[in-house]
C-alpha cells in the first residue's frame, strides 16, 4: 500500500464521472463515492443523475449534463491524497471466474414470494415466531436461519430478495446453505471450492435515549441502576453485503438509497460472489505453496540437522576409539614395564600373584582396544 497525492483538474474529472460509474472510480483515487462526489461539488462538477447507466447499458440515448462555468474565485482543481490499494481493474480474474461471469444474467425480484425455497421456508417459520432485539431486527437465537437481520415490516421484502438470489445461484450450480456446527450461523454459498458468506441486513438509526420517569426514579432509588445509553430503531434501508475480509478493491456492500433499492442490485452482487470467492481461491492456493515450501525446506533443514549430528557422533566416536586406542597401548607398555620390574626382583610370570594381575591386566587392556573388535569404517549390522 502506498500513499501518494494526485491534483485533478474539474474538466477531468468531468469527464471521468461521466464515463465511470462513480462507486467504480472512486477506489482508483483511494477514496468512497460519497468522498469523490463532495470533490465534485467542491469544483462544482456535476455528476449523472440516479438510473443514468441503466440507460447507457441499454442503449437508452441520454444527455449530459454541461460542465457550467466557475465563479471568481471558485477552486478548479483539487488535491487527493490516495491511500493505494488493489482495485479491481488491476486484479487478473482466473478464466473459470471470467466464464461463469459471463454467463449471469439479469436477476429481477418478483413483487411477490413465489416458489419459495425450502432455507427460505425454513427462515420465514423461524422469523414468524422471533422478537425483536435491540436494534429492532428479528432473529431466532435457537434456530439456525438464513443470515436475514431486518424488522416485521421487511421481512416479506427481504425473503422475497433472498429467495431470488439463491435461486440464481443455483441456477449457476452453486451450492446455498446454512452455517453447520463447525460455523459461525449464516448463509454461505460455494463457488470456485470456496464458501462466502453473505448476510440481509436492515440498518437502524440509533438516537439518543431519553429516560422514563421509571428511570429517573430508579437512579434516585439504586446507586446501581442504569439504562442504555441509545435507542435503535429500524431505518427501512436494506444492505447486501458479501461477508469477506479479502478480495480488496471488490466491491461487497449495497444499500437502498433515496431512489435506488437492493433488488436491482443483485447482479453485482453475485458477479462480486464470484470475483471474491475467485481472489480468495487464488489466495489459497498461494497460500498453501508458500506452506507447501515453508513444510519442504523444514524437512530439508530438519534432514541436514539429522545428517549433522549423525557427523557429530562419528566424530566423537572416532576420538572416543582413539583414546582407548592410545589408552590401552598406554596399559600394555605399563604392563611390560612390570613383568620387567618384576623379573629383576626374582618373580616369575607363571607365579601367583603376578601371573593372576597380568591375566587381569591383559584381559582390561585387550577390551579397551577398539582393533580387536569391529574395525571402524566396516557397517555394523
Amino acid at each position: 500500500m502506498d500513499d501518494k497525492t494526485i491534483t485533478i483538474h474539474r474538466d477531468d474529472l468531468y469527464h471521468q464521472v461521466w464515463q465511470t460509474p462513480v462507486s467504480r472510480l472512486a477506489p482508483k483515487y483511494g477514496i468512497s463515492d460519497v468522498g469523490l462526489k463532495k470533490i465534485c461539488r467542491k469544483l462544482n462538477v456535476p455528476t449523472p443523475p440516479l438510473g443514468y447507466w441503466a440507460k447507457v447499458q441499454h442503449n437508452i440515448r441520454v444527455e449530459k449534463t454541461p460542465l457550467p462555468k466557475l465563479k471568481h474565485g471558485e477552486p478548479q482543481t483539487h488535491t487527493i491524497n490516495i491511500i493505494h490499494h488493489a482495485i479491481e481493474d488491476e486484479i487478473e480474474f482466473s478464466t473459470e471466474a471470467q466464464e461463469i461471469i459471463s454467463k449471469i444474467v439479469p436477476i429481477k425480484v418478483p413483487v411477490r414470494l413465489s416458489s419459495p425455497h425450502p432455507l427460505v421456508i425454513k427462515t420465514r417459520a423461524a422469523l414468524m415466531k422471533a422478537k425483536s432485539d435491540k436494534y429492532g431486527c428479528l432473529y431466532n437465537w435457537h434456530k439456525k436461519h438464513l443470515d436475514i437481520r431486518v424488522s416485521t415490516g421487511f421481512l416479506n421484502r427481504a425473503l422475497r430478495i433472498m429467495n431470488c438470489l439463491i435461486r440464481a445461484l443455483e441456477k449457476h450450480g452453486f451450492e446455498v446453505s446454512i452455517g453447520n456446527e463447525n460455523e459461525s450461523a449464516g448463509t454461505y454459498v460455494i463457488i470456485l471450492e470456496e464458501k462466502i458468506k453473505f448476510y440481509i441486513q436492515e440498518k437502524s438509526r440509533r438516537t439518543d435515549h431519553i429516560p422514563t420517569e421509571k428511570e429517573k426514579e430508579d437512579l434516585k432509588r439504586w446507586h446501581y441502576a442504569s439504562f442504555d445509553k441509545y435507542d435503535y430503531n429500524p431505518s427501512g434501508k436494506l444492505t447486501l453485503k458479501i461477508d469477506a475480509w479479502s478480495a480488496s478493491g471488490i466491491r461487497k456492500r449495497w444499500s437502498d438509497g433515496k431512489i435506488q433499492r437492493v433488488e436491482n442490485l443483485l447482479t453485482e452482487l453475485v458477479v462480486n460472489i464470484v470475483k471474491v470467492a475467485d481472489i480468495k481461491r487464488t489466495d489459497r492456493i498461494e497460500r498453501e505453496e508458500r506452506m507447501r515450501r515453508w513444510e519442504e525446506e523444514r524437512k530439508r533443514q530438519a534432514e541436514l540437522e539429522r545428517l549433522h549430528q549423525i557427523e557429530e557422533e562419528r566424530l566423537q566416536e572416532l576420538e572416543n576409539q582413539a583414546n582407548r586406542w592410545l589408552k590401552s597401548k598406554q596399559l600394555r607398555e605399563y604392563i611390560y614395564a612390570v613383568v620387567d620390574a618384576a623379573s629383576e626382583r626374582g618373580f616369575s610370570i607363571n607365579d601367583d600373584p603376578l601371573k593372576s594381575w597380568l591375566n587381569w591386566a591383559n584381559n582390561h587392556a585387550e577390551n579397551m582396544d577398539p582393533l580387536n573388535k569391529d574395525f571402524p569404517f566396516e557397517n555394523k549390522a
